[in-house]
């Protein structure tokens, strides 16, 4: 008798432990992301309202980000940034197979639509990432048949700066770093002269507005 307790004791615990998995947040930070108070007790895909960043800013729906430079001069993908949307919170960092970004997309801004959790590898057992929706202001296609932005992972894509906010924008010496790598890259023949240019255009506006 005391063994059936018992184990309708546990499933009770259970049921009141997972029935309570926060649905949504109307401010989380970063720190939190990390604790498993949060992390254990958050459904994959948790809306979002405000989230401050690991550098203190406050970020929300309807602010504007702006599309940075791939870390990776080699490749002119972004690591972070997809067209479209994924088909499921569960593909949190694979993008769903979506097609990854071009460096012929920096510079270009657009609205925070929703701001989401998913689980960092998959696993609920996993500390918490941020993954955004980006698009227009009045929600219309940004090119046809393309209504979203997908950031897989904000923190990722902002530390590596692929995204960028009004606040901490790419500085003129980052810009400057990047140009001269890019330039390496060209005379090692390792990127073509036109890719070169492309991602020069971009730069020396950065470079020449400080």
């Amino acid at each position: 008798m005391k063994s059936t307790f018992f184990t309708l004791g546990l499933i009770l615990v259970h049921f009141l432990v997972f029935s309570q998995e926060a649905l949504e947040y109307d401010t989380l930070k970063f720190e939190q992301t990390t604790l498993p108070e949060y992390y254990l007790n958050t459904k994959q895909g948790a809306k979002v309202n405000f989230y401050q960043t690991k550098k203190g800013e406050l970020i929300k729906i309807g602010d504007t980000l702006k599309i940075g430079m791939p870390k990776n001069t080699l490749s002119s993908d972004f690591l972070f940034i997809y067209a479209g949307k994924m088909k499921g919170a569960n593909k949190f960092l694979l993008g769903n197979n979506s097609i990854r970004l071009k460096t012929n997309w920096s510079g270009r801004e657009f609205v925070i639509h929703e701001i989401l959790t998913g689980h960092l590898g998959g696993g609920r057992k996993q500390p918490l990432g941020i993954y955004l929706y980006l698009g227009n202001p009045d929600g219309s296609d940004i090119m046809k048949n393309l209504i979203s932005i997908l950031i897989t992972d904000f923190e990722g894509a902002f530390e590596q700066g692929e995204i960028l906010t009004n606040k901490f924008s790419m500085s003129r010496s980052d810009a400057v770093k990047k140009l001269k790598e890019a330039k390496d890259l060209l005379d090692l023949n390792v990127i073509k002269n036109e890719d070169y240019e492309k991602i020069r255009s971009k730069l020396i506006l950065i470079i020449n507005n400080e």
